[in-house]
């Protein structure tokens, strides 16, 4: 059960609105289910004034990196001691108002507000006037493991073999195999010997190739991981324009089926700020890859290059649905955890 409820939370707030004049008119529980975050929003209204002007808005915020981070700082504590104060869930409230001809001084009144809680509830209260055109776009990150730009990786499939042996186009012949009519049966032949095959010999570990094949053991399920790549048509590079926003791409040098100079290539594509981060020795499965000592596998990379790059959001891509794995890379610092089987 969790530390905190949350729920119960929610239902004395609106017990309290109700006891006070107010009836709950919609309310609304929200679970985003690749990043488990979840809200609560509630509309209240005036009881006697149901269809008038007048509208009251609550709503919760809750990130599940947060709650888990307090259960973490909270359970070896002793009794009776408390945690830092760090941890934040938000609480909103709106008004909504109509037209007044003698508005109030927002500032004012946002300044009065903001000490409604006392020193045990610290208040932050935001004063905003409404305007009716946005203009100020919204900042957004790309974080990329393996895949290099669409235009790099079909310039460098059409330049064939380099002068150090790099072939693009060999090295991406596997997916023709994917994307194949009949590929289901070839590789659910011999208790699925050939997925075994290619999927150890491109690095991938035995006991992630072993989970793998477990979720591949009828037609149906084969089929929808190869439609993946049958999606991936290599047409669809035409027209595809440089990257804008900030851009963090991590490429490993042993990966089998995306080269290095479709990597390197990729900073041309770029325009926005840019990192090129290259992990000596480790396969195409960056996110399932451990090097002897110490284990750096996908939660422990992301851990480092969230600590070194505190803007970048990351979410995760992997075949691992193991719910303690879920816990730990929102405990790293994941945005969202998407299964590719999803």
């Amino acid at each position: 059960m969790a530390l905190i409820d949350v729920a119960g939370f929610v239902a004395d707030l609106k017990n309290h609105a109700a006891d006070h004049g107010f009836h709950v008119h919609d309310e609304r529980h929200f679970v985003e289910t690749y990043s488990m975050r979840q809200s609560f929003e509630v509309d209240l209204h005036p009881e006697d004034a149901c269809g008038g002007p007048l509208e009251f808005h609550f709503s919760v915020e809750v990130d599940p990196r947060t709650m888990l981070a307090f259960e973490d700082a909270l359970i070896p504590l002793p009794e009776g001691e408390e945690p830092e104060e760090k941890f934040q869930i938000p609480l909103s409230f709106n008004w909504s108002l109509p037209p007044l001809p003698h508005s109030p001084d927002l500032l004012l009144l946002a300044t009065e507000l903001a000490g409604l809680g006392g020193p045990d509830l610290p208040v932050e209260v935001s004063a905003i006037d409404s305007f009716q055109f946005v203009t100020d776009p919204s900042i957004r990150t790309l974080n990329v493991v393996s895949t290099p730009h669409p235009v790099a990786l079909a310039d460098a499939r059409a330049a064939g073999p380099t002068a150090d042996g790099d072939d693009q186009a060999a090295r991406g012949s596997y997916m023709d195999t994917f994307r194949a009519d009949g590929a289901e049966d070839l590789f659910l032949a011999d208790d699925r010997a050939l997925l075994k095959l290619m999927l150890e010999g491109s690095g991938m570990d035995a006991e992630s190739a072993e989970h793998c094949l477990a979720r591949a053991t009828d037609r149906e399920a084969l089929t929808g991981v190869l439609n993946w790549y049958r999606g991936a048509d290599p047409g669809d590079a035409d027209g595809v324009g440089p990257i804008t926003p900030p851009t963090l791409y991590i490429w490993s040098t042993e990966d089998i089926a995306l080269g290095r100079l479709a990597a390197e290539s990729t900073a041309d594509h770029v325009t926005g700020p840019y990192r090129f981060e290259v992990l000596e020795g480790i396969s195409h499965w960056v996110p399932e890859a451990a090097p002897p000592v110490p284990r750096l596998d996908g939660i422990e990379l992301m851990r480092r290059v969230l600590k070194k790059e505190k803007d970048i959001q990351v979410v995760v891509l992997t075949i691992n649905e193991d719910d303690e794995v879920v816990f730990e890379a929102f405990r790293a610092g994941a945005l969202g955890y998407l299964l590719k089987t999803s």
